[in-house]
Order: structure tokens, then C-alpha cells, then sequence
């Protein structure tokens, strides 16, 4: 499998990342704060210029009080509709 940083899936991916920070009302600090990140590395992840690893993504999810599986869902349903 070819590693892609701007792929559909992750564009996807990062998409619902923001969105779900969004709705939650936070800041990408106050994320960052949360998941013990700066949140720098917060807004590299969601313009895709750092991947998130899984560990990451769990601890996302765990802290803002978020279904991983909402995010696959996503994933899924949006893979190819999703503009930059």
C-alpha cells in the first residue's frame, strides 16, 4: 500500500477531526491541552502536514468523549466527497 499523506481517506479523516473539535466548541490549544500536545501539532494534523498515529487518535477520541467508530463511519461514507 502507498503511504499518502493527502489521500481521500485522510482528508476525510482530518475533516472529521475538525469537525468534531468544532461542534465541541474548542480551540486547537485548548485541544492540545486536552490530549497533552501542543497545539501546534494539533493544526499540522487537521491541514494534513503530520499524520495522527492510532495511539493519538485514541486519546483524541478518550478526551473530547467522541466514538472512534463515528469517525470510520465517516470515513466511509465521505471518501471521495470531501474537497480540501
Amino acid at each position: 500500500m502507498k503511504k499518502q499523506l493527502y489521500s481521500a481517506t485522510n482528508e476525510a479523516f482530518v475533516s472529521w477531526l475538525k469537525k468534531e473539535r468544532e461542534k465541541k466548541g474548542l480551540s486547537l490549544r485548548q485541544v492540545g491541552d486536552l490530549i497533552g500536545r501542543h497545539h501546534s501539532i494539533i493544526g499540522n494534523i487537521e491541514t494534513q502536514v503530520r499524520r495522527m498515529d492510532v495511539a493519538e487518535f485514541y486519546e483524541y477520541c478518550k478526551q473530547l468523549n467522541l466514538d472512534p467508530h463515528d469517525c470510520f463511519n465517516y470515513i466511509k461514507n465521505s471518501k471521495g466527497k470531501v474537497n480540501k
